[in-house]
């Protein structure tokens, strides 16, 4: 099966009547990551797709789950993160991680650029492969810039 897939990203936490997240994103506060999009199969088929991920700190690891009808389902990745070499402008931090899907791999690999104690940069990629998946692809996410 063969077809273009066009995407929206957008991630949501928890927060208080006042729309301020109650404590960190990293202590017990898991951050829904979903993805809107749509299924182009011919120019006369095209059908709504969508993803959802909670991503949560657990010890020394990002873990991420699958979400299925609104409840937390099995893991997908959990990622250890450890510095690399100063590289294209910055510290950055890398983590890879596999998940088999039936027969198919998920190779992913998550790097983070540090400006400080925040991210500037995040580049998501995954290489999918086997009997029933043969793709790559890349998600490269920027901070928003800020609204006054």
């Amino acid at each position: 099966v063969s077809g273009t897939v066009k995407y929206s990203k957008y991630w949501t936490r928890d927060s208080d009547e006042d729309g301020e997240t109650s404590s960190p994103a990293y202590v017990d506060n898991p951050v829904l990551y979903r993805e809107d999009g749509v299924y182009e199969f011919s120019p006369t088929q095209k059908f709504d797709v969508f993803r959802e991920y909670e991503y949560e700190v657990k010890d020394d690891a990002l873990e991420i789950y699958f979400v299925e009808g609104g409840k937390r389902a099995h893991m997908f990745l959990s990622l250890k993160f450890v510095p690399t070499v100063e590289e294209e402008g910055g510290q950055w931090v890398k983590a890879t991680s596999d998940h088999l899907c039936i027969k198919d791999l998920y190779s992913a690999t998550f790097r983070v650029r540090l400006n400080g104690l925040s991210a500037s940069e995040i580049i998501i990629k995954y290489r999918v492969k086997g009997p029933a998946k043969d793709y790559e692809s890349t998600t490269i996410l920027t901070p928003a810039a800020a609204v006054s």
